[in-house]
């Protein structure tokens, strides 16, 4: 990715010298006229998808700016298209510190089959995801073009006394840092990352639902990375055992105030549940979807005691499911009357991709804010252990001021972020496997993103 060519002075892009082969092993770097402002220039660009591209540049427009570009295109047709600027290099977002700007297309006058062509070619590049030499940049098309915004929206979000309620007893015994702030985020992203299927009139109950599921997840997993406290954590599960399999009977803790706590929740939630009307057809999934989250603090738990455990694979297969997006769609389902029991297996496929996506964003958030109470769980740690950017006795012997310094500039969350945006593509890619609008879905995902990098530093 270069910059100005030095054709810019008689007028017109220069032609680059390759085709647009289709097949190819790398991006296509092709010639770019950029306008904006009083700005005008060419550029040489690679990272071209059919929703946007990133530009590089030294002088950066404003968020939201009306970008305007024409892409020359050897062996098909050139692309003419306007653009807002969505995420520049100088904003507190996961592209910081590399130079330009990303625009998302909103008028495409010519070349919309280009950049089709374009958007599979990133795609298929996408999946060589251990390729050096595709040289990606992630194309984060946030729907909130700024980040204090999307914070100060959270921060205005109402709360049912219900969860109010719920969010006082939680204060009282659990951890400081789990403020106001993180619970008003999750019940607004509850709103936000549904099922197009669900019945607008049960969306106020399912959500207080889906957020107090989110409320014990975090229980668990306070025990489970913050205290790393293996008895109580086995104790809380043998609380939720008889939900979870119809057997036993409820025993209520005495003299751990945490433990009563996670157990009144837990039952007032499964009190709401059984309300749902297609709670009978999906209760032994949801039932499944739990033991799921329960097994990803177990592991968690585990890699905290024997770091020697740390690797991606494992990591990418059971710790997405603390995200609890599983369950939530398993909720949707029940809320879901036009959704056939035959669409059950295709949907499932994309709220795991949901979920997987949801992790991404999660441990770019949150790992900053692990690595200094040494909870090593996060994703961030797996892959950069794969990639050989640290060492497990690294992990364990470092401080963490240092680690972080060292994970900042090593080039593993630019390659998260593009392993989230191929999973995004692989959801587009069902559409023909269900009625649920997944182009809509899609761009919850894109949201859900934009809530969760608007609390990097805060939760």
């Amino acid at each position: 990715m270069g910059g100005r060519s030095s054709g810019d002075a008689a007028g017109g892009p220069e032609i680059s010298e390759g085709q647009l082969d289709p097949l190819g092993t790398a991006p296509p770097v092709l010639t770019c006229r950029v306008q904006y402002e009083q700005q005008s220039f060419v550029v040489q660009v690679s990272n071209i998808s059919e929703r946007g591209m990133f530009i590089p540049a030294a002088s950066l427009p404003a968020l939201g700016s009306v970008v305007s570009v024409h892409l020359v295109c050897p062996g098909g047709e050139d692309v003419v298209a306007e653009g807002e600027v969505r995420s520049t290099g100088l904003a507190p977002n996961p592209i910081a510190g590399i130079g330009g700007f990303v625009i998302r297309f909103t008028k495409v006058s010519s070349g919309a089959s280009t950049l089709q062509a374009l958007g599979k070619r990133r795609t298929a590049l996408l999946r060589q995801e251990d390729d050096p030499g595709t040289k990606l940049t992630p194309l984060l098309l946030l729907p909130e073009l700024s980040l204090v915004a999307m914070r100060d929206r959270i921060s205005r979000y109402p709360l049912s006394p219900l969860l109010e309620s719920f969010i006082r007893e939680y204060e009282a015994v659990g951890m400081p840092h789990r403020n106001r702030f993180l619970w008003k985020s999750t019940r607004m992203g509850m709103d936000v990352v549904m099922l197009p299927s669900v019945n607008p009139d049960l969306k106020p109950l399912l959500n207080d639902i889906k957020t107090l599921g989110a409320m014990a997840d975090v229980l668990l997993d306070d025990l489970a990375d913050e205290k790393q406290d293996r008895e109580r954590l086995e104790t809380m599960i043998g609380l939720f055992s008889h939900r979870l399999t119809g057997q036993g009977t409820v025993s209520v803790p005495v003299g751990d105030p945490y433990l009563a706590f996670a157990s009144s929740l837990w039952e007032r939630m499964w009190d709401m549940i059984e309300r749902l009307p297609r709670y009978h057809e999906f209760c032994r999934v949801l039932q499944y979807d739990w033991h799921q989250v329960i097994n990803s603090m177990r592991y968690s738990l585990l890699v905290n005691q024997i770091p020697a455990l740390q690797n991606a694979a494992e990591h990418d297969a059971y710790v997405p499911h603390n995200m609890h997006m599983m369950c939530n769609a398993t909720l949707d389902l029940m809320c879901s009357p036009g959704v056939a029991m035959a669409e059950l297996g295709p949907i499932r496929k994309v709220a795991l991709l949901a979920q997987e996506l949801g992790r991404i964003g999660n441990m770019v958030t949150t790992w900053e804010r692990e690595i200094m109470s040494r909870d090593f769980t996060s994703g961030v740690f797996a892959h950069a252990v794969d990639q050989g950017v640290l060492s497990v006795r690294e992990i364990e012997s470092q401080p963490p001021r240092a680690l972080a310094s060292q994970l900042r500039h090593s080039g593993v969350e630019t390659k998260l972020l593009l392993t989230w945006e191929r999973k995004r593509a692989e959801v587009l890619g069902l559409r023909s496997s269900t009625r649920v609008d997944l182009d809509a879905f899609a761009e919850v995902l894109d949201e859900m993103l934009a809530i969760q990098v608007a609390l990097r530093g805060i939760i």
